[in-house]
């Protein structure tokens, strides 16, 4: 096994661990021969202290070459920070996870609390059961929500649960498509308020939903371009499914004819259950 270190955002150096990359290519759904087929060629590309963006890049160019699919599925977690730079799109990618959980959802409604009226981003209902969530989208994929947020979000729901319509709510969350702070994970878990972010709580956040429920972000399409991604989004679109639910979208976005088949079947081809 090659041994050298890779430089995290942060600019500190770290041991490249092998082990991870191959994890989190299994989560993406690669079958061993597309392991091997990647880190055979990877390896031999890479330098001391390279940063672990141009190695995400080189992985994810690699994957392109064995199968788009793959590479799409592999690059969730830029894909959401794509859906800024604002923070609607991940509110709605973030309802459409809780919709095919069984719940009705609604973005951004009005709720009176106690002391203020509250613009809530999230509000899912199944049954008896109202979930509300505050949605902080980061630009960044090593950003963080930290105990000040948590802090405010945490008294954002104290206070509606106070207001005068008394909404009995199941679970309050903050969630984020980054990490959030040790300390803010600590005041959460002794407030109980609920956090959701990309790989939190451990094998169930965003990460975990996304494959599970197939909830995939347009921005993860590699046979669309940045401009035509943009252009979608500008339209309401946000996940792979609006585009298979009103095709229009494409056409309305300027994507020649002979381009849409290919982008409809990447979106088949994404949502398939089996590994690649």
């Amino acid at each position: 096994m090659q041994t050298f270190h890779v430089q995290k955002a942060s600019g500190e150096l770290e041991s490249f661990d092998q082990a991870k990359l191959i994890r989190s290519l299994q989560r993406s759904g690669a079958k061993p021969d597309a392991i091997e087929f990647v880190i055979s060629r990877l390896l031999p590309l890479v330098r001391e202290g390279i940063a672990t963006k141009d190695l995400y890049r080189r992985t994810f160019q690699l994957l392109k070459k064995y199968r788009r699919p793959l590479a799409a599925r592999y690059s969730l977690k830029p894909a959401l920070v794509q859906l800024g730079p604002e923070g609607f799109a991940f509110e709605k990618f973030v309802g459409a996870i809780f919709r095919k959980q069984g719940f009705e959802v609604s973005n951004d409604i009005f709720l009176d609390g106690k002391c203020v009226t509250h613009e809530i981003d999230v509000f899912a209902r199944k049954g008896d059961t109202f979930l509300l969530a505050e949605c902080k989208f980061h630009r960044s994929n090593v950003s963080k929500c930290d105990i000040k947020t948590a802090l405010y979000v945490h008294a954002r729901a104290v206070d509606v649960a106070q207001g005068p319509k008394g909404v009995s709510f199941t679970d309050f969350r903050l969630v984020t498509n980054g990490k959030f702070s040790s300390d803010a994970e600590k005041y959460a878990a002794c407030s109980r308020l609920g956090l959701l972010g990309w790989a939190y709580p451990p094998g169930h956040g965003l990460r975990e939903l996304a494959a599970e429920f197939s909830v995939h972000p347009l921005t993860c399409l590699t046979t669309l371009t940045a401009v035509q991604k943009k252009r979608l989004l500008s339209f309401g679109a946000v996940t792979c499914e609006d585009l298979v639910n009103d095709p229009s979208l494409l056409r309305r976005a300027s994507i020649p004819e002979k381009d849409v088949d290919p982008v409809l079947g990447e979106i088949e081809s994404i949502a398939e259950k089996d590994h690649f």
